[in-house]
């Protein structure tokens, strides 16, 4: 049996008004901004990313904000720097060397500022192949430097066989840690924090304000489970 034009406007009418599922609408999470993402990392993370931030991004922010002549004098500068050759050098050390040695969450960070938000693990593999296994191979040679100075002298040669030995064994832990992150931030596009003294430094903090934060979201939780009284 044939639906007249107005049982078909009904049920039309019916079918739109039904609720779409649950199942087909997953909003994607909400993307934290720029600034609360650099709010979250260590004081030293902060400093490394806010001055990241203000060299991609000065010239337009600070253009007509009131603060003409140190605009002018920063874009002086940056012209310089451009036609000595130094401003594109320092921006490859600055992006590979220090973005690539922060934490994983920084170098994502890092990446959002430059605009390459999806090839982050480039900070990760670029440091690796250009920073840390050359790094590493400068253990092994100051290991062997250590070597042939335990030969010089009897008295030197128990410190610089000691020297030489802890040198090498940092070297071998640093290259194989490097060879991995090149590996895996290529294949399975991850970032890595290497492992080194200098990355340590600058992470240190950043990893102590995670814990904290992790602590405070646990003793949150905890309090909504077992409320007191």
């Amino acid at each position: 049996m044939l639906l007249s034009d107005s049982s078909v406007k009904d049920s039309e009418f019916i079918g739109n008004m039904q609720p779409e599922s649950p199942l087909n609408h997953h909003p994607p999470p909400p993307e934290l901004p720029v600034e609360r993402l650099i709010a979250r990392s260590g004081i030293i993370g902060r400093q490394i990313l806010k001055l990241y931030r203000f060299m991609r991004e000065g010239e337009n922010s600070y253009e007509g904000s009131g603060v003409g002549a140190v605009w002018l004098r920063q874009q002086r500068l940056r012209q310089s720097l451009k036609t000595a050759g130094i401003s594109k050098l320092a921006d490859l050390l600055y992006t590979y060397y220090l973005g690539g040695s922060l934490t994983r969450q920084d170098q994502i960070t890092f990446a959002k500022i430059q605009g390459m938000d999806e090839r982050a693990y480039f900070l990760t593999g670029v440091n690796a192949l250009a920073c840390g296994i050359p790094t590493a191979l400068s253990y092994f040679l100051a290991g062997e430097g250590f070597t042939l100075l335990s030969k010089v002298n009897s008295y030197a040669e128990l410190p610089a066989l000691l020297a030489g030995h802890t040198s090498l064994g940092i070297g071998v832990a640093s290259l194989v840690v490097d060879l991995f992150r090149a590996v895996d931030s290529f294949l399975n596009k991850r970032c890595w924090a290497p492992l080194g003294i200098f990355p340590l430094l600058i992470n240190m903090p950043t990893y102590f304000n995670r814990t904290l934060e992790k602590m405070r979201g646990r003793r949150q939780l905890v309090g909504k489970v077992c409320p007191k009284g």
